[in-house]
């Protein structure tokens, strides 16, 4: 007699918190009763997971199975030659509901998703999606035999998988990232490296399916990263002093920004000349000079970094060098006080209470009491990175202090710069908690409204960073005590939130 066969059950799709209490949840999105009765984060298991590493032999049965009856699929619309799918952009910005985008296919659907998520279709051009919206006309010229057109699904579909949980979409979003994979690399053989605009619109795609698939935005992602890396190599062949720009100058914003965020990460040298960017930006927005400051502190942690490493305590020359290099930086504490009094009227912010009508995180224990009120949410994004910036600034001085003041033991003025650091630190994180109000809340007025809840995506990958830099401010015990254990758990919650948007974990 055959003993009985073990039977292995599915994973639980309900949050982390009731699945840890061992409690059913009713698995309520975007929260759970249970978890909005506790204010609690409510955080759900990653559908991708759930759906393709289960270890059940079931499920690896039949992901085996779709592998096979796609590539059946794909067999056969090859000797069909099915023509790719189309989006018509103009139905897709009337569309106000995602029911509304299911005719056509899942590539068609998954690319009207992906064009309401990341903004390609908002009805003014804004420099924060300016690469997004240049996607919908590229993939409208761009021939099948293109990496953009496979890596525009790819992405596409990934995002779809992740954002509805449709487990055939990851398996089609693999496939066309591996024929965009194979054309890029035909495509940087004829260009013999050279930089071309499909080409980079391509792998900064690619870098986002990365994201997407693996659920990460960490800069740990090796294959994200591997993608960025590439698309600076390739800017790196652009010479100097050429009369007519190259790249797409809203190219180059989002890859310098890709670069700028992490080598003040990672605390890296910056690959690139700021010249090569701000030289195609509108001197006119604030922007342009905010970046500049930007880039700047990467390079200047960079050297200090790199001069305190190769020097002693004793070493007289190597601490006046130090002490020079965290002059300039207190000096861009001074430019970025500059600029923040120098943004026009419409960039100024006013305090309000919080109300009823606010958004439920905002009543969390931990919220700030007051926020700030913007024009938009688009206006508000340069104050709250000049936020971000201040703070890792003063990050910066503070650990300089601290390592000063163990080769001068004694009293001293170090000591004080610590103090004054953190409480420059303690006030830039509190400026970014009344700031991220706009990211949570809808405004009432229809046409804000509708590009806001359209470019979701595209409001947590700006607010990352920020809430990014206040999260690791934290870590410094004393400023951890200054802001209240409260107000940082809530500040996590709110980057989860920021990750949810995103469609990662």
């Amino acid at each position: 007699m055959l003993g009985a066969q073990r039977v292995q059950k599915r994973r639980s799709t309900g949050c982390e918190a009731c699945r840890k209490k061992k409690v059913k949840c009713g698995e309520e999105r975007p929260r759970c009763r249970r978890c909005t009765r506790h204010q609690t984060g409510c955080r759900y298991p990653d559908p991708l997971d759930v759906d393709f590493r289960n270890e059940n032999d079931k499920v690896a049965v039949r992901a085996a199975n779709m592998w096979r009856q796609r590539a059946a699929n794909v067999e056969t619309s090859n000797e069909k030659s099915v023509a790719r799918p189309e989006i018509d952009t103009k139905c897709v910005a009337h569309a106000h509901a995602y029911g509304d985008l299911h005719s056509g296919g899942l590539q068609a659907t998954a690319l009207a998703k992906f064009y309401q998520d990341f903004g390609c279709i908002a009805h003014k051009s804004k420099p924060w999606m300016g690469f997004f919206q240049m996607l919908p006309d590229l993939y409208t010229n761009a021939s099948d035999a293109t990496s953009f057109s496979h890596a525009i699904l790819a992405v596409s579909l990934a995002n779809l998988a992740r954002k509805q949980g449709v487990p055939e979409a990851t398996i089609l979003a693999r496939t066309e990232y591996c024929k965009a994979i194979k054309l890029v690399d035909q495509e940087l053989r004829q260009l013999d490296g050279k930089p071309s605009t499909n080409v980079l619109v391509s792998i900064i795609l690619m870098s986002l399916f990365e994201t997407l698939i693996s659920g990460s935005m960490d800069d740990n992602n090796t294959s994200r990263m591997t993608h960025i890396h590439g698309a600076i190599a390739m800017l790196q062949q652009v010479k100097p002093g050429l009369s007519e720009p190259v790249i797409d100058g809203r190219l180059l914003n989002i890859i310098y920004f890709h670069m700028v965020i992490h080598c003040l990460r990672k605390r890296l040298q910056p690959p690139l000349p700021l010249q090569m960017w701000t030289s195609q930006l509108d001197p006119s927005l604030p922007g342009p000079r905010l970046f500049g400051l930007m880039y700047r502190l990467g390079k200047a942690q960079a050297d200090i970094d790199l001069v305190m490493a190769q020097s002693s305590s004793g070493d007289n020359e190597a601490r006046e060098r130090i002490n020079l290099l965290i002059g300039a930086m207190q000096m861009m504490g001074q430019e970025l006080k500059e600029w923040e009094a120098s943004l026009p009227p419409n960039f100024i912010f006013s305090i309000r209470d919080i109300t009823p009508e606010d958004h439920a995180m905002l009543h969390w224990a931990g919220a700030p009491r007051t926020i700030y009120s913007y024009e938009s949410f688009w206006v508000s994004i340069p104050r709250t990175l000049c936020f971000a910036l201040q703070t890792m600034l003063n990050w910066n001085l503070l650990e300089y202090s601290k390592a000063i003041s163990k080769w001068e033991p004694g009293p001293g003025s170090w000591p004080v710069h610590c103090a004054t650091t953190r409480n420059k630190i303690v006030e830039m994180i509190h400026h970014i908690c009344q700031s991220v109000a706009l990211m949570l809340n809808i405004p009432t007025n229809s046409n804000e409204e509708y590009e806001m809840q359209q470019a979701e995506s595209i409001r947590g990958l700006i607010m990352m960073w920020p809430l990014s830099v206040a999260s690791t401010a934290l870590n410094d015990s004393e400023v951890l005590e200054q802001v209240g254990r409260e107000t940082a758990t809530w500040l996590t919650n709110v980057l989860q939130h920021a990750r949810d948007l995103i469609g990662v974990a």
